[in-house]
């Protein structure tokens, strides 16, 4: 059968909603953390048009890092999700 179609801002609506509520549960932050920067790599894939909204997944990123009060919890977030994610984004305002 086929898909239904649904627009790339209604997925993203979706997925930041989901992940938002993840991110409320105090075992799951750095898990909400790391899919906060995937979903922000993906909407980055999607061109410019998605750019505000990979910004805005990576702003959640940030703060959710920021939240995590355990430090050993904070490097290990640096070092397996924060230092990859990057290459996975093109520069934002950039022409392809």
């Amino acid at each position: 059968p086929k898909a239904p179609r649904t627009s790339t801002r209604k997925v993203f609506k979706t997925l930041h909603e989901t992940v938002t509520a993840l991110a409320g549960v105090d075992d799951l932050q750095e898990t909400a953390m790391r899919l906060f920067l995937h979903c922000a790599v993906a909407a980055s894939a999607c061109g410019p048009a998605k750019e505000l909204i990979a910004y805005e997944f990576m702003v959640q990123a940030f703060t959710l890092y920021e939240d995590i009060a355990d430090s050993k919890a904070q490097l290990r977030a640096i070092v397996q999700t924060f230092l990859g994610t990057p290459d996975g984004i093109p520069p934002w305002g950039s022409n392809p």
